[in-house]
């Protein structure tokens, strides 16, 4: 069972907009900053070619997120030289309203990315024309949780179909979005005893 607690203080949610005149650049507009204040966020034909590997090979990737701190930028996901952040974007199985979502690597002692340096779980959201809503969760890259928070997010982003700009959002009602969630835990686990016996 995961704590509620827990997942209170690792959500952050932030808008993005997209430049006008670009396909990929996404500027922060409104929330928290805890990722870059620029990010290059690309879907589909954007995507450059990789090997695939590790969870690559069981998930479709759909898109893909990279981006650098500034001098002047603070985040706790700054720590080493030269300060990057990458994904690939993976497509959700259960969960619609999310676009998209990456397990976001940060920079090690060495100026690479690697699973070790993993830090978290970005859910991409469509807010409006050109402007996406982020949630990122620090600490959740394993599948329990990862599957849990996209749900809790999903169903936030459903309550919030109707708000398409960045001054509209609220913030996450986590006690109701987890009981939800819960109780759609037990009804899959009840069916899946019956299909059992």
């Amino acid at each position: 069972m995961i704590d509620e607690k827990a997942i209170e203080g690792t959500i952050h949610e932030a808008f993005y907009k997209l430049k006008e005149g670009t396909e990929t650049s996404y500027y922060w507009q409104e929330g928290s900053r805890i990722l870059p204040d620029r990010m290059s966020i690309s879907f589909g034909a954007e995507l450059s070619h990789a090997q695939k590997k590790g969870r690559m090979l069981a998930e479709e990737i759909i898109g893909e997120v990279k981006g650098r701190f500034k001098k002047v930028e603070q985040s706790p996901l700054k720590q080493h030289p030269p300060f990057d952040i990458h994904s690939k974007i993976f497509k959700p199985e259960l969960t619609p309203s999310v676009m998209g979502y990456a397990i976001i690597g940060i920079s090690n002692e060495e100026g690479k990315i690697s699973r070790d340096s993993e830090e978290g779980l970005a859910a991409i959201c469509n807010a409006g024309e050109g402007v996406l809503h982020i949630y990122f969760c620090a600490g959740v890259t394993n599948p329990t949780e990862k599957e849990c928070v996209l749900a809790i997010i999903d169903r936030k982003e459903k309550g919030m179909a109707d708000m398409a700009t960045p001054s509209g959002y609220k913030p996450i009602d986590f006690k109701e979005a987890i009981n939800s969630a819960a109780k759609i835990v037990e009804s899959d686990e009840l069916s899946n005893e019956k299909l059992e016996k």
